[in-house]
């Protein structure tokens, strides 16, 4: 199905919109899309550019495609082989709904985002027009779909020595974890319903500190839409109580890990047609099209997981007796199974049937996930697939021989496996489309190669989204001036050149729970360590750092003392220099902390100083997010037990020392 060139949004649309952002002193607004790794990616407005924004979209690099797990990029696709090309992406706006300010972020709002073309045409590579292809093809065969998701998370606190403690302490499911958690829970449901997205229920779950949403059944669209503004939901509620919210496929290298597990209908006519009439006697109160469809999802399973549990991670996560499905069996409302009849009748009614498939996390795209499961179903309809008998035990305690004998085989518990099973898949194929494909096989290889080089248990500790702390994350930012996108190192691979002491590897990172309160020049409440051994970064490292990550490309000259006049002139005269890119190191009165200098900003009757952050809140009104101004004066003071880095081409360190003698600044490196 392919969707239009944007056109301008109608006035009273925009109209409408900007009047319920204005009311709700909304700011900002990110444009969201998921990557073929399950990670949300952004690019945040002003409200007044987004109607433009709805019409000619916002840049964003070709190559996002191509990026894994890691922030690596990969070259290995033939059609993505290069750092060039440019798409757009333009927010999906059709009401005034459709734009949600953020409960849980005040002063952003959110809206789904696709990408195209620069020419307006829908590009390949575009993860939510794959969807919308299978819901018109669904809607060519007479059916509509819905769709729901249940979300597992996990909840934890970061510890003094490094190591977390879950958020809540047990039993599964019962009242005393819901205790533990109510403050988060009270949050969550209110900025869930604020944020428009239904659910059925909360619990806490089987997995240690896990909790369980089960979204409402939804168009396979505005599920998917949901499911990604419900995780958002969830870890902005997680933060304001001090939490640590981890979807990943696997939190521990021997626990339960979190799945989402995806169900899925066939409608027609207002009803489920999945369901057998009275008096069809179809098989397990399937209809002839609910039998089919199911027989369709289970002939095309190895090849289905291989995008809806698709990381390394899930293959960890796939253990028996952990509800993970590891078997390519069905069962009526077997949990152990891959595939999950869930029957209606009764107390449910006869529209509730669905198809629960359990072997699917938040390392898959939701939209490409959900794509693949209707078009196996879809082929099911359309060939009349038959379907077997289900297996109501756990295959898990059966022995080889049994299971040969049944003819039930385990899904891929390697990338090899699992690779071969998605490309031997016509159904994928067909789905996903040959470009999408080999950029999706292109991030899983990537990913493959690198889990090679680590132990499990590293493996696990990489999916952990780790902490921004400052100096790799200033160093990476500053780097973007000077390196080519694709050679940036990711921010895990820099904080361990700098030996940082990264969560949860060693110690939490640099940000405990709160915002301390720090003295003059700061206005702002920094997130700061206690100790610098907390953070783990000095200077020094990072200057090793940026040689050992840009092969000795990059070097970094550092700048201390002098006067603040000095300073400024330093600053005025780094365009001299070619490309170059500042990190600060500011003390906060207990330690150091780690900002990018962007540029001067005029117009005040003292030269200011645009300053970057790793932490949203310390932004300022107007600015970027994250972004701050400080005058010259107050940032000199700010220097004083610390400095600059410069960052400059290796060829270029002479003049960079130079400029800085020349101000009158020690070119020296610091302690801490």
């Amino acid at each position: 199905m392919e969707q239009p060139s944007p056109t301008p949004l109608p006035p009273q649309l925009v109209d409408g919109i900007r009047a319920r952002l204005d009311a709700q002193d909304v700011v900002g607004v990110q444009i969201g899309w998921v990557d073929d790794n399950g990670i949300v990616r952004s690019r945040v407005v002003p409200t007044d550019q987004l109607a433009g924004a709805a019409h000619r979209g916002v840049g964003i690099t070709a190559v996002f495609a191509v990026f894994d797990s890691h922030d690596g990029i990969t070259f290995a696709h033939e059609g993505l082989s290069t750092p060039s090309g440019d798409v757009r992406l333009v927010p999906v706006i059709d009401s005034v709904e459709s734009v949600v300010p953020l409960a849980g972020q005040p002063g952003l709002a959110w809206v789904q985002g696709r990408q195209l073309a620069l020419d307006g045409r829908p590009w390949p590579y575009d993860q939510r027009a794959v969807l919308e292809r299978q819901v018109a093809a669904a809607a060519e065969a007479g059916f509509e779909v819905k769709a729901g998701f249940e979300v597992e998370v996990v909840l934890s606190h970061d510890l003094e020595d490094g190591s977390v403690a879950g958020a809540h302490r047990g039993p599964a499911y019962s009242a005393n974890a819901v205790q533990d958690l109510s403050g988060f829970t009270r949050t969550l449901l209110t900025d869930l319903k604020a944020n428009g997205v239904g659910i059925g229920q909360l619990h806490a779950e089987y997995g240690a500190s896990q909790v369980e949403i089960a979204l409402d059944a939804l168009d396979p669209l505005a599920a998917c839409d949901a499911q990604v503004l419900a995780r958002q939901t969830v870890h902005a509620a997680a933060r304001a109580h001090g939490l640590r919210a981890s979807l990943a496929p696997v939190t521990t290298a021997d626990g339960a890990g979190n799945g989402w597990h995806l169900h899925t209908s066939l409608w027609r006519d207002g009803h489920n047609a999945l369901t057998a009439g009275e008096g069809d006697g179809g098989q397990h109160g399937l209809s002839e099209v609910g039998a089919a469809y199911l027989a369709g999802l289970h002939r095309e399973l190895h090849g289905i997981v291989g995008v809806t549990a698709p990381s390394t991670g899930s293959l960890l996560r796939r253990r028996p007796h952990f509800w993970a499905g590891v078997y390519d069996v069905w069962g009526v409302e077997n949990r152990e199974a891959a595939l999950r009849l869930v029957p209606g009748g009764g107390l449910l009614g006869p529209d509730h049937t669905n198809v629960e498939l359990k072997p699917s996390d938040a390392s898959a795209n939701p939209y490409l996930a959900l794509a693949t499961v209707i078009g196996a179903g879809l082929a099911g309809v359309r060939d009349g697939a038959a379907l077997g008998e289900p297996v109501q035990e756990d295959v898990g305690g059966w022995d080889e021989q049994r299971r040969e004998a049944a003819g039930v085989r385990a899904l891929a518990t390697t990338h090899e496996e699992q690779r071969a099973h998605l490309l031997a898949s016509d159904v994928v194929r067909e789905v996903l489309g040959e470009d999408l494909l080999g950029a999706f096989v292109a991030c899983r290889d990537a990913d493959a190669a690198w889990a090679s080089e680590h132990t499990d248990e590293e493996i696990v500790a990489s999916l952990r989204w780790p902490d921004l702390l400052c100096g790799p994350f200033a160093v990476r930012t500053a780097l973007a001036a000077l390196v080519d996108e694709r050679a940036l190192p990711s921010l895990a691979d820099l904080a361990h050149a700098a030996g940082t002491r990264t969560w949860p590897e060693d110690l939490p990172g640099a940000r405990p729970d709160g915002a301390a309160s720090v003295p003059a020049p700061f206005a702002d409440e920094l997130p700061v360590a206690e100790s610098a051994e907390r953070s783990g970064t000095d200077a020094a490292d990072l200057v090793g750092a940026v040689v050992t990550v840009t092969t000795r490309d990059v070097s970094a000259v550092p700048a201390r003392g002098g006067t603040p006049e000095g300073l400024l002139t330093l600053l005025g005269r780094l365009g001299d220099l070619g490309p170059v890119g500042v990190v600060a190191n500011l003390w906060t009165g207990r330690t150091g902390h780690f900002v990018v200098l962007w540029g001067l900003a005029e117009g005040s009757d003292e030269a200011r100083v645009a300053l970057a952050d790793s932490y949203l809140e310390v932004g300022e009104e107007g600015l970027p997010p994250a972004c701050r101004l400080m005058g010259v004066s107050a940032l000199h003071e700010a220097l004083a037990e610390r400095g600059l880095l410069l960052l400059v081409r290796t060829t270029d360190v002479p003049v960079a020392t130079e400029l800085v003698r020349a101000a009158g600044l020690a070119s020296e490196i610091w302690d801490g």
